[in-house]
């Protein structure tokens, strides 16, 4: 990088474009930027006042969660595909009914914090297997949900 222009701004524009769990956001952060053009890339260089700033911006967003039953479960991953068969063993429960913002955790039974998640069926694992949650999007995409104590615990 020896030779590259140096740009620095104590009132850089810093977007904020997507939550520490992958959300999209629309935010920004002013803050002290270095900007180095190297080989026809900007490399943006934030400090650490800054670097905080964008971090609560980006982390005021909760986990993507579902209460069932008062228990709330947070996605554990997505899958997508036909392999998935569900048969008696899955217990229906209901479909998502509701949706709270996403800086909130879900207060409902059957209520999420990501509203493209409301409509979609839920199901209980079989009891041989475990006692996660599967919603169930369309035949092509399904969300996988487990409960992880602590994180939204009262205590």
């Amino acid at each position: 990088m020896i030779g590259s222009e140096i740009y620095f701004s104590s009132g850089g524009r810093i977007p904020v474009t997507h939550s520490i769990w992958d959300d999209p956001l629309d935010e920004e952060v002013i803050g002290d930027i270095v900007i180095v053009v190297f080989e026809g890339s900007r490399l943006w260089y934030i400090s650490e006042e800054a670097h905080s700033k964008v971090m609560e911006v980006s982390s005021a967003v909760e986990r993507h969660s579902l209460m069932v039953d008062g228990v709330v479960y947070s996605l554990a991953g997505i899958a997508g595909g036909g392999n998935l068969v569900i048969d008696d063993s899955y217990i229906f429960l209901g479909e998502v009914l509701s949706c709270v913002p996403i800086d909130e955790y879900p207060a409902e039974n059957l209520q999420t914090n990501r509203d493209f998640v409301v409509g979609m069926k839920v199901y209980r694992l079989p009891p041989d297997d475990n006692n996660d949650i599967i919603a169930f999007h369309s035949t092509d995409a399904y969300y996988f949900y487990e409960y992880l104590p602590g994180e939204t615990d009262d205590n």
